[in-house]
């Protein structure tokens, strides 16, 4: 596996995450590997030609996506996603197949790699992975989503590397999640695996209803969040999940970098309109399954996950 973390020549876009130690819950991984036989979706990249722009092939929309080996989780390729010093535009989208409705469940996996140096935007979340909910045949109703908290210090995320949040709720419900900044923050320059399930309910379990959401990085449950909706109407649909489609810039100045591994901000001009800097991800093994043909692995708690 080639090991160069220097950007392609080509334009932008986005993805990973990464962590030392087991986070909250302290669930340990499944075992067994799913080699995606009857998945709504699995790409590993390997068969694909090196260069080629994969953003409306592989995938549904994006920006400027490529099939690389410079590095690779498995095998010996993935894909890699290009940030411009000061884009917003980023990452992938991926259609279902058939809509998903109240009752139903998602599950998203991939591993991710972001190269040495990588930088967030202080005072802002990153969009990581979102799954999105809309009326039958309209646009937009909110996105059920997992954050990086970056260098957000706000609605007590200031311990924590993650938080989920629903916008289809009315207040945009933010849950914090994890066990530390330490202990589950992403790491550049490695690979991890991460996994978001989802299922969708106008209130959460602990309010009456089935609505959950799960993550998990290298097969450990991060968090469980059993309080809050995931669809604002019990007739809306879910329709495609997003990984890294937009990099948030600070919705007011200071315009600051935030370094994941030293915790430290520095002025940046990108970080007014996008990525503080040029910067690269990569994703491999990527997997969506619903309940239509769900996974077969579990964690040590008994939850269905597609696993490592």
């Amino acid at each position: 596996m080639a090991t160069s973390d220097s950007p392609l020549n080509v334009p932008n876009v986005t993805l990973a995450v990464a962590r030392l130690e087991p986070g909250g819950g302290g669930v340990s991984p499944p075992s067994g590997t799913d080699d995606g036989t009857g998945a709504e979706f699995f790409e590993d990249f390997e068969g694909l030609t090196v260069g080629d722009d994969i953003t409306n092939t592989v995938f549904d929309s994006g920006f400027q996506v490529y099939a690389a080996d410079d590095q690779a989780s498995v095998g010996t390729k993935s894909a890699r996603f290009d940030n411009n010093d000061g884009g917003s535009q980023t990452g992938i989208q991926k259609n279902l197949s058939s809509m998903l409705g109240q009752g139903d469940e998602i599950w998203v996996r991939l591993d991710a790699r972001w190269q040495e140096g990588w930088l967030f935007n202080n005072n802002i979340g990153w969009k990581f992975m979102r799954v999105h909910t809309r009326p039958v045949g309209q646009s937009n109703a909110g996105y059920v989503d997992w954050y990086n908290c970056g260098g957000r210090r706000d609605q007590g995320l200031d311990s924590v590397a993650w938080y989920h949040r629903s916008e289809p709720e009315a207040d945009y419900d933010i849950r914090a999640a994890g066990s530390s900044r330490a202990a589950d923050q992403i790491i550049p320059g490695e690979w991890h695996t991460y996994e978001m399930y989802v299922k969708f309910d106008t209130e959460g379990v602990d309010n009456g209803g089935t609505a959950l959401i799960r993550s998990w990085i290298d097969g450990v449950l991060l968090e469980e969040v059993r309080d809050i909706g995931t669809m604002a109407d019990a007739a809306h649909e879910v329709d495609r999940v997003h990984i890294c489609t937009f990099f948030n810039p600070p919705t007011s100045a200071p315009f600051e970098s935030f370094d994941p591994v030293t915790e430290q901000t520095a002025a940046s001009a990108g970080a007014e309109t996008g990525s503080p800097q040029a910067q690269s991800m990569w994703i491999d093994r990527m997997m969506i399954r619903t309940n239509a043909n769900p996974p077969v692995n579990t964690d040590s708690a008994g939850n269905l996950c597609i696993g490592v």
